[in-house]
C-alpha cells in the first residue's frame, strides 16, 4: 500500500467521506475514489467498511504481538 493509500485509509478510519478526504488532502474527489478502489483490492474487501475492519485487525494483531497478554 502506498503512503497514500494509506492516508486515505487512516481518514476512512476516521469516518470521512471521499469528498472531506479530497479537501483535506488537496486531492481531486476522483482521485481519492480511485485510492479507495486500490485499498479494497489490496487488502480483499469489498466496501470501506470491510478496509475499517481489516485496518482494527491488523492494529490488534499487531499490539498483541508487542504487548502480550500477561495471563
Amino acid at each position: 500500500m502506498s503512503l497514500r493509500e494509506g492516508e486515505v485509509l487512516g481518514w476512512i478510519v476516521e469516518g470521512k467521506r471521499d469528498a472531506e478526504i479530497a479537501a483535506i488532502l488537496g486531492l481531486s474527489t476522483r482521485t481519492v475514489e480511485k485510492h479507495v478502489q486500490h485499498i479494497l483490492e489490496k487488502v480483499g474487501v469489498e466496501t470501506r467498511t470491510g478496509a475499517v475492519t481489516w485496518c482494527h485487525e491488523r492494529r490488534r494483531a499487531i499490539e498483541s504481538a508487542i504487548i502480550p497478554n500477561s495471563q
